[in-house]
């Protein structure tokens, strides 16, 4: 029977073929692909089997159970914040969080702006599902918003999205995709596409996606 250590480890390594795989299919390299372990609820030590093994990026949910595990762990990980942020939380994640993926309001740039010794690297949220249940920008305002985000002086790198979990994904990536390409048009510094989950980073790989979230298919199902 496999400890928990070698469960991890094998799972990290299947999920890393699968996009290698996924990759191939859509003429890309799997380099261009940054897998995010997606630790929230997960212990430290379950982080750590990870990181010996040379996984670096790791995505949590929830800033009180990040500020709980940070301090236990090796300053090589690079975090990153994958929940709702509200702006009165900002303050935890300033300088301490390689990147933020869910901005969604002025406030909450201006506070990270605020409290950061560097110019806040940050994804826009859009919700392409016009979703209530989600929180992102609509995205008629998306390229509106990263100007503005850039104005007041943070680092936008692109966007991120989460479709609708009860409808097709497909076309909600493609056109997270085009919105991608279009405002790198006009702002060719944006380089990150955040898109795909446990049931879809594959299809989220041959879409566009530089950046999937993985929680599932590498830690197994959450109690």
């Amino acid at each position: 029977m496999k400890n928990r250590k070698d469960e991890l480890v094998a799972n990290l390594e299947e999920v890393r073929g699968r996009i290698s795989e996924a990759a191939s299919r859509a003429g890309r390299s799997p380099d261009e692909i940054t897998l995010i372990a997606v630790s929230k609820t997960m212990p430290v030590a379950d982080i750590l089997a990870l990181w010996e093994v040379g996984q670096r990026d790791f995505g949590e949910n929830y800033v009180q159970e990040w500020r709980d595990k940070v301090d236990e762990l090796p300053d090589s990980i690079r975090w990153h914040y994958i929940g709702g942020l509200q702006s009165n939380k900002a303050k935890y994640l300033a300088n301490r969080v390689t990147l933020i993926h869910s901005i969604d309001s002025k406030s909450a740039v201006k506070e990270l702006i605020k409290r950061s010794e560097v110019a806040p690297e940050i994804l826009v949220q859009v919700n392409t599902g016009n979703d209530e249940a989600k929180g992102g920008i609509e995205p008629d305002a998306a390229l509106e918003f990263v100007t503005q985000a850039s104005e007041i002086g943070a680092r936008v790198r692109g966007f991120m999205t989460i479709p609708p979990f009860d409808r097709e994904a497909i076309p909600y990536f493609r056109e997270m995709k085009g919105l991608f390409d279009s405002a790198r048009k006009e702002m060719p510094e944006l380089d990150i596409l955040s898109m795909g989950m446990t049931s879809d980073f594959e299809t989220a790989i041959e879409l566009g996606a530089t950046h999937i979230r993985v929680g599932t298919a590498i830690f197994g199902k959450r109690g």
